[in-house]
């Protein structure tokens, strides 16, 4: 059985994760704002696929920089942590 202590920490670990995959997701789907207004997922996985697949992309703000909905995760994150610390 999982104590309350358990079940807290591990529903942090998944908000933690939920707000990291959704940044990540959105500054990835961003590309430079190529990608922002792009309703066809088909396309971008194929834009994708010809830049090498995700693992072949580099990040680098100066090449790829984030979305205001990627900042704003980021505040998000950095406010909710702070909030716990206290």
């Amino acid at each position: 059985m999982h104590s309350q202590f358990t079940r807290i920490h591990n529903m942090q670990e998944n908000f933690c994760a939920a707000l990291l995959l959704s940044a990540a997701g959105d500054a990835i789907g961003y590309k430079n704002s190529e990608w922002k207004t792009e309703q066809s997922g088909l396309k971008i996985l194929e834009d994708l696929q010809c830049l090498g697949g995700l693992g072949c992309l580099s990040l680098y703000p100066d090449l790829w920089p984030v979305s205001d909905e990627t900042i704003m995760h980021m505040a998000t994150a950095r406010a909710l942590i702070a909030r716990g610390r206290t």
